[in-house]
């Protein structure tokens, strides 16, 4: 028997005036006050802002690179059905001058010509850990040999932070920003 999946979002939104009020005695930037889903998020002020505040480390970093980062974000949102995180990311990614043909590779990265080896081996370490909780050995080594012990430890979070992101959205299920084109035009995943 097939599940029947949530359809409706479980949780109204804050208005934006109360957002941004939350938001600010958060020390939030604005822009992030005015996301639909921080709109629910923010009912939670104390989780909300640990939150944020590690989004905002991890997306500000210079350990990892903002292009790797942004891999494993759309390959987790694209794996998930995250269509909220997948439409934002690709179009960070596109801010961020990240290739169209390496934003949409996410979707088949063996597929993808523009990915290189290091590409791949975090592809596929993202792909164990969404997938279950262990990375394949061979995997491993090679990010072990490509990798500095701080970017290492920054891979694995920005998949654990942003698998868990992608749960959590997928569950509250915010609506798309107006004007946001829904899986960036990659078409949905099945």
């Amino acid at each position: 028997m097939t599940p029947t999946i949530a359809t409706t979002p479980p949780t109204a939104m804050m208005s934006k005036e109360d957002t941004l009020k939350v938001a600010r005695e958060l020390g939030l930037p604005e822009r992030l006050a005015n996301l639909n889903a921080t709109r629910i998020f923010l009912y939670s002020p104390v989780s909300a802002g640990a939150m944020f505040n590690f989004l905002i480390a991890m997306m500000t970093t210079d350990t990892l690179s903002a292009r790797l980062r942004e891999l494993i974000i759309l390959r987790l949102a694209w794996l998930g059905k995250s269509v909220y995180e997948f439409s934002h990311h690709a179009e960070i990614s596109r801010e961020l001058g990240i290739a169209e043909e390496e934003i949409m590779g996410v979707r088949n990265p063996d597929a993808c010509r523009n990915y290189n080896e290091i590409d791949r081996a975090v592809l596929a370490m993202t792909d164990d850990l969404a997938t279950g909780m262990q990375i394949k050995q061979k995997t491993w080594d090679f990010l072990e040999r490509s990798f500095s012990k701080p970017e290492l430890n920054e891979l694995l979070f920005t998949v654990g932070l942003w698998r868990m992101q992608a749960c959590w959205l997928n569950a509250i299920r915010p609506p798309l920003e107006e004007g946001l084109v829904p899986w960036a035009g990659a078409g949905e995943p099945v």
